[in-house]
Order: structure tokens, then C-alpha cells, then sequence
């Protein structure tokens, strides 16, 4: 029985690998509030829609390049099912990218340059030549530099209107480092599910190696 359009879109966006971003967001937001006055729920929400659509962009983009490890891995995902096409879903990321970087000019430069160059790192995390994802340490660190130094320190950066590079709290260093081993761990550990998959079409990750 095929899916409806929104059903497929719902599972193309993988909402729920967004819950941590989301959570993120909210602290990031919290932490930025405390030390900086001139910050309001406006600057949240459109940084948090930008960052939504980054990351369907990243989502779209990776099971472009995974559609047939997802055959075996994820036969649910629209793409590897058949009931999007790769052309649905180059529209589907491109357009996704394009209102990011439109949407983040409405908070500023800092959001530019943070959406811009997050999205840079998902092309090269998925897709050749470089595709950074074929090895475990590569992909490992560009998980975890996207999530701290790029996206949290982006939106410090963004929230504190450039003050961050002179002037960094210990609190703000404390939760960058944080996130960059939570999602080192995180990039460690994914791959658990997908090991038939990557076995199959010979893509190096820790769970191969180390079962």
C-alpha cells in the first residue's frame, strides 16, 4: 500500500533525528538569553526554522547518495521504497537549502555564514567526491565540529552579535565542548543499525570494525 505525499515528506524530513537539534536550539537560546539583553523569541524562531530546513537539506541529500543502502538498511525511506523519485528529492533538498540561507538573511550575516557553511559539511559528509562518511573518523569528526563549532557556535556567535570571539562565558565554552563530545558519541554509535547495509556496499564505520 503506497504512502500519501505528506506521509513520504514526513518520513523524508526524518523529523524525530531533528528532536536533538530542537533541544539544542532551546539551550542555546536559554544560555544566549542570560547574557545578552537584546534577544527575543523573533531571533529563535527564525533561526530554528533556518536550521529545520538545513536539515532536511542534509537528510535529503544523505539518502540521495544512500539510496541503495537504504534498499536494505531503511526500505521505509520514500526515496529507497520507490515512492519519491531522485528527482522529487533534488527538489525537495535544493529548495529546502536555498529558503535556509534566504530565511537566516532576516537574523544577520552570523546566520548566513553558519547555515552556509553547516550545509557545506553535510555535502561533503554525503557526497562524492569527497564524502566524508566512507570513513568513520572523517565522518565522526564533521558530525561533531557540525554540531559544536558550527551550528552552537554559530548561533552564539548570532545572539551575541560577533561579542562571543572576544568575550566567551564559561558557561558557553562548557556547552560547546559538551556538544561536540555528545555528538562525537552520537557518530560512534548511529551506524549500529545500519551494519548489514554498510557491510554490504563496503563503507567503513566503528560498528564494522569492531562489531
Amino acid at each position: 500500500m503506497q504512502n500519501s505525499l505528506i506521509t513520504n515528506f514526513y518520513l523524508f524530513c526524518r523529523p524525530h533525528a531533528f528532536m536533538g537539534t530542537f533541544i539544542q536550539s532551546i539551550a542555546i537560546y536559554s544560555i544566549s538569553k542570560f547574557h545578552y539583553s537584546n534577544i527575543f523569541m523573533e531571533n529563535y524562531f527564525i533561526s530554528l526554522l533556518a536550521v529545520l530546513l538545513m536539515h532536511i537539506y542534509g537528510m535529503g541529500i544523505n539518502q540521495i547518495a544512500d539510496i541503495n543502502i537504504d534498499k536494505i538498511n531503511k526500505p521505509f525511506l520514500p526515496l529507497a521504497s520507490g515512492e519519491f523519485s531522485l528527482k522529487t528529492a533534488w527538489i525537495i533538498t535544493i529548495t529546502c537549502f536555498s529558503m535556509s540561507l534566504l530565511i537566516s538573511t532576516y537574523q544577520g550575516l552570523y546566520l548566513v555564514l553558519a547555515m552556509a557553511t553547516l550545509g557545506l559539511g553535510l555535502t561533503l559528509y554525503s557526497l562524492p567526491p569527497f564524502k566524508l562518511k566512507l570513513n568513520p573518523w572523517t565522518a565522526g569528526l564533521t558530525i561533531a565540529l557540525s554540531r559544536s563549532v558550527i551550528y552552537t557556535g554559530g548561533f552564539f556567535l548570532m545572539y551575541s552579535e560577533g561579542k562571543i570571539l572576544t568575550n566567551i562565558s564559561f558557561i558557553e565554552s562548557i556547552f560547546l565542548i559538551y556538544v561536540f563530545f555528545h555528538a562525537l558519541i552520537f557518530a560512534i554509535s548511529k551506524d549500529v543499525p545500519d551494519a548489514d547495509g554498510d557491510t554490504k556496499y563496503k563503507i567503513d564505520t566503528f560498528t564494522g570494525r569492531f562489531g
